[in-house]
């Protein structure tokens, strides 16, 4: 995923919009798909860092996937085993990725989300959105 990840940003990102290959289209729907990942939970931080830079590239193709991003952020916030593998650093980068991007774009999947959480998990959320 992280090939993946910088092969868009660095070769594909950097092109202007009419001369990005059909690819480029390709390459970011795998990537956002696939996400919340299982199993490796490195590489929804990995994701997330990509999808914080495509949203100041590429606005109108990450707004596509605002949803599955949201739902990744909450996850890796809130989830136990997600949550062990980010540092504390990179939970307040997801929660300012949160209140910069994800609110102004999926506050409906957000509201969803937290209406389904425990009081711990709304507590561990809050935590990390503080600004």
């Amino acid at each position: 995923m992280a090939a993946s990840c910088r092969i868009i940003e660095f070769q594909l990102m950097p092109l202007p919009a009419d001369q990005r290959p059909a690819e480029y289209a390709q390459l970011v729907d795998s990537v956002f798909q696939k996400i919340p990942f299982e199993g490796d939970d490195a590489e929804n931080e990995t994701v997330l860092q990509f999808a914080a830079k495509l949203y100041e590239q590429d606005q109108e193709t990450c707004l596509k996937y605002m949803d599955k991003i949201a739902l990744t952020c909450v996850k890796s916030l809130v989830d136990d085993k997600a949550s062990d593998a980010l540092t504390p650093k990179v939970k307040y980068q997801v929660g300012e990725m949160i209140n910069k991007i994800v609110v102004n774009h999926a506050q409906a999947t957000l509201q969803e989300l937290e209406s389904k959480m425990s009081e711990h998990e709304k507590e561990e959320l809050k935590k990390y959105m503080k600004a």
